[in-house]
C-alpha cells in the first residue's frame, strides 16, 4: 500500500535543495563570466600592442617597429607590418636620391641645393 505525503513536506525537503542548486548555477555562471573576460582580455593583448605602431605608420612615420610576440598568427603580422615598413622607407630614400641627384653624372642637381639652402 502507498503511504500518503503531504505535499507540503515533500516541498519542505526539495525547496532547500532546488535553492542551492540555483544559488550554485549563479555562481558557475559568475565564475564563467570573470574568466571568460580575463581570457578574451588576454587573447586580444597582442592585438592592442599593434594598435600604436599601425597609427604612427598611417600618420607617415617610418620609424616604426611592431614587437614580434609569441602568438604565431601576431607574430606573422608583425614581421610583416616591420618589412612594410622598411620597404616603404627604403622606396622613399630611392626616390629622394633620384630626385635629387642626375642620374647620368652622380652629381647633386639644382632641386638638391634648394633643399639644403631652405
Amino acid at each position: 500500500m502507498l503511504k500518503s505525503v503531504s505535499t507540503t513536506a515533500a516541498t519542505t525537503r526539495i525547496w532547500p535543495k532546488a535553492a542551492w542548486l540555483e544559488v550554485e548555477r549563479i555562481a558557475m555562471f559568475l565564475l564563467l563570466a570573470l574568466f571568460g573576460g580575463a581570457a578574451i582580455r588576454r587573447g586580444l593583448a597582442p592585438l592592442s600592442a599593434l594598435e600604436t605602431p599601425l597609427k604612427k605608420l598611417a600618420q607617415g612615420e617610418l620609424d616604426v617597429h611592431v614587437p614580434v610576440l609569441t602568438h604565431h598568427e601576431i607574430e606573422t603580422i608583425a614581421e610583416a607590418i616591420n618589412s612594410a615598413a622598411t620597404a616603404i622607407r627604403d622606396r622613399d630614400q630611392h626616390l629622394r636620391k633620384l630626385a635629387s641627384y642626375d642620374q647620368l653624372t652622380g652629381l647633386a642637381n639644382r632641386r638638391y641645393f634648394l633643399e639644403r639652402l631652405e
